[in-house]
């Protein structure tokens, strides 16, 4: 069944400190996330009844935001479509509910908006309730923009009007987060073509459930973010989401991430850290393998790319050597993550695999130059997993390609 990502827009008690978004009325607070947080917690609830493989990001229950952390996320996943689930702000006369998509990427847009429509939840949409993103403008949406799948974003009407307010806040809250959380159900639903059954007993409860991640993953917290987290161990696994088997790779002795947050998982301390390419990893917090250091500085030779293959290293040898697990099951996960199709560890599989892990092979024997320039023709496709594959690069060479074309924009 496909993975579904939802991401609860911004952060939970923070609009009073600066930190997330919302609205004052009467000298009372009201945090959007109050409301993003509940819509998404049902809609998950529902579509996994349904058989759906679903996630909010870790993010949507931290007091801090980070866009790029959240779509990072959904892409290490290879989600199959991630949802940013929002309330809108401005003048007071802006009313309705809305959907953001890219613009070669309408087609859940379109079955949101008729599903919408459908449902008469007493907010109308807000134009024809779809918006193309457009480069340059402030429409140009992170995570519509950089997601490797179909991402959306869904403003479920204006914090600001006082008809919508009554919905989002008001005395009709229960009601209508309930209809919004259905309403992405059946669009999820009817976009992979899935009978939708209905849905489930609502319980609004995101004050208990903010600090929760998961049935066996816990919040913990930290005062350490951003502070460096050293490994003093010989070597440690990180993993690309909360858990302790198949580690993602490893890193060595005096390598240093920053500190983001502090969960248990299945009972034992857990980071989430960041490197220097600002991708998000969870680690141990066992405090005979790490420590906690100052204030983290990026360090671009601490280890964040991959040392080059000594000459005649083959592929065992070198993934032992930079700590990572070098069995045939790990190669073979991380083949079908670098798109090495049938992997048996050929000779020639086996040197693909290892320009991928090392940074160092191109693929194409094209320039950054060209490779932006076919990616802005739109011969490569859309998302990032599709064209990276398309191109045949490394994800290293492929993020200076993809910042070449950021820059033309």
């Amino acid at each position: 069944m496909a993975t579904v990502y939802f991401d609860a827009g911004h952060t939970r008690n923070t609009f009073d400190r600066g930190g997330g978004k919302g609205v004052r009325r009467n000298g009372r607070s009201y945090e959007e996330h109050d409301s993003n947080i509940d819509i998404a917690e049902h809609a998950e609830k529902i579509l996994k009844s349904h058989g759906f493989d679903v996630h909010i990001t870790s993010q949507s229950y931290a007091s801090s935001e980070s866009l790029t952390s959240r779509t990072n996320e959904a892409n290490r996943a290879n989600a199959d479509l991630l949802v940013s689930i929002h309330a809108n702000a401005g003048a007071s006369s802006a009313n309705g509910a809305c959907i953001f998509h890219w613009p070669t990427s309408e087609d859940f847009a379109n079955i949101w908006a008729n599903q919408w429509e459908d449902a008469d939840t007493g907010v109308g949409l807000h134009g024809n309730g779809k918006h193309a993103v457009r480069v340059g403008t402030w429409t140009n949406l992170h995570m519509v923009r950089e997601a490797a799948m179909p991402a959306y974003l869904i403003e479920h009407g204006f914090m600001t009007n006082d008809h919508d307010f009554d919905y989002i806040f008001g005395s009709k809250k229960d009601s209508y987060r309930k209809q919004c959380a259905e309403v992405i159900a059946k669009s999820v639903c009817e976009y992979f073509g899935v009978d939708y059954k209905g849905g489930s007993t609502y319980t609004p409860n995101h004050q208990e459930k903010s600090h929760t991640v998961s049935n066996n993953v816990d919040w913990v917290g930290t005062d350490d973010k951003g502070k460096e987290l050293i490994i003093t161990g010989s070597y440690v696994n990180y993993y690309d989401t909360q858990r302790w088997s198949n580690p993602t790779g490893a890193k060595k002795r005096g390598y240093k991430w920053e500190i983001d947050n502090l969960y248990k998982v299945n009972g034992s301390l857990q980071y989430r850290v960041q490197d220097e390419n600002n991708d998000l990893y969870f680690t141990t917090g066992r405090s005979d393998l790490v420590k906690v250091g100052g204030e983290y500085t990026k360090d671009e030779s601490s280890g964040g790319s991959n040392p080059a293959p000594k000459s005649g290293e083959g592929i065992v040898d070198y993934m032992n050597r930079i700590g990572m697990d070098s069995s045939y099951s790990n190669r073979s996960d991380l083949a079908a993550q670098y798109g090495i199709n049938g992997y048996q560890g050929t000779a020639s599989q086996n040197m693909q695999l290892l320009d991928y892990i090392s940074g160092s092979g191109s693929g194409s024997g094209k320039s950054i130059s060209q490779m932006a320039n076919e990616i802005i023709r739109g011969e490569h496709g859309s998302g990032h997993a599709n064209r990276r594959q398309s191109l045949g690069i490394s994800k290293s060479q492929y993020e200076k390609v993809r910042k070449e074309v950021n820059k033309r924009l």
